[in-house]
């Protein structure tokens, strides 16, 4: 038997599991307040690996072929939270168990053991993180012993990545948006090779420019262009198509007709190609997302066919401080994109996992 670590979040989780070597024991934690952090799982793991297959060998090289900056029990807690959609980190080991020792373990603790920070005010900008969330939903951890090593280290980062993007949302919205580009982005470089031409990619990532171009009749200018925008190029087709590749359906409820995004294939492939201008704008010059794509969405309970929050900034555009945005370029907000990535995410891990693994 191995350790027991606390898993804290700020959902309500419901439904106990036991998954391999894996046991998610509820603690039925009374919280102070509908938001507050608190440990809701604890973690057990049974240790199968024999101590004296420890690779002990000295270091020669630098070797982060899998290295995700976490340990087994960082993994875990970051493929639920992928899997449930919920802030879901672990704490340090507060039993220890060893082969030869006491069955009922022995309690130890390495460190304070407090709960994760978590800073935010007012209406959530992710409110689908909270709430109730069960993990018998977490099906494709049964995929998890079929997955070969690199499939698994690169899920896992992606897991990270998605993870650290939902503890931050509420207190870093234009921090969290990167953090969940990069994870779909991670997905992306890992499944499709360097796929297409440079055409094809500069219509892919900008149709809008690529019809101008085109229009401006000089011959030669199209390919011209797309040779010296490749390598960007390249990348914003890889993001694109993985999302459109894996696009799932809208949320189930869903705001009124102006609050929402619109899912059409052509309509999408713009919005995502906007998104990723906003990343590649955010890390190569320092421009935050747009402040309307950052802020809490609104819910306008007792409107016709208002189910759910809105989907996109309202408005046709936003002026803040000495900033303007049109609609088109604020094209949803982030619990939406939250929505695409997740889900998109989900489905490409179910597309590693053999059939008979799901």
């Amino acid at each position: 038997m191995g350790p027991m670590s606390p898993l804290y979040t700020d959902a309500t989780v419901t439904g106990s599991l036991k998954e391999g070597p894996y046991h998610f024991l509820l603690t039925h934690y009374r919280a102070s307040g509908a938001t507050s952090i608190r440990p809701g799982i604890v973690l057990r793991v049974e240790n199968y690996l024999d101590p004296s297959a420890v690779d002990i060998t000295p270091i020669v090289k630098s070797d982060s072929k899998r290295y995700h900056g976490g340990w087994l029990k960082d993994e875990i807690a970051a493929l639920v939270a992928l899997s449930l959609g919920i802030r879901l980190k672990a704490g340090d080991a507060t039993r220890r168990f060893d082969s030869a020792g006491d069955p009922r373990g022995i309690p130890e603790l390495w460190g304070p053991n407090e709960p994760p920070f978590l800073r935010g005010s007012g209406l959530p900008i992710l409110p689908g993180a909270l709430g109730h969330h069960s993990l018998l939903d977490t099906k494709l951890f049964a995929s998890l012993p079929a997955l070969s090593p690199l499939d698994a280290v690169t899920l896992v980062r992606v897991a990270r990545l998605y993870q650290d993007a939902l503890w931050i949302a509420e207190s870093e919205p234009q921090l969290s948006w990167l953090m969940l580009v990069s994870a779909v982005e991670t997905a992306a470089n890992y499944r499709q090779g360097e796929e297409g031409t440079t055409l094809s990619r500069l219509r892919a990532a900008k149709p809008d420019f690529a019809e101008y171009v085109q229009c401006l009749g000089v011959r030669g200018l199209e390919r011209r262009i797309a040779d010296e925008f490749e390598p960007s190029l390249r990348s914003t087709k890889k993001f694109i198509s993985f999302c459109l590749d894996f696009l799932p359906a809208p949320p189930k409820a869903r705001p009124g007709k102006e609050g929402q995004v619109s899912w059409a294939r052509a309509d999408m492939k713009k919005s995502l190609g906007t998104i990723y201008e906003h990343r590649s704008g955010a890390l190569h010059n320092g421009i935050p997302f747009p402040l309307p794509m950052c802020r809490p969405p609104g819910r306008f309970e007792g409107l016709d066919g208002w189910d759910a929050p809105e989907e996109r900034p309202p408005g046709f555009a936003a002026r803040i401080g000495n900033a303007a945005w049109t609609a088109k370029d604020t094209p949803m907000l982030l619990h939406t994109f939250d929505h695409i990535a997740r889900h998109a995410l989900l489905k490409w891990w179910a597309s590693m996992a053999p059939h008979n693994a799901t």
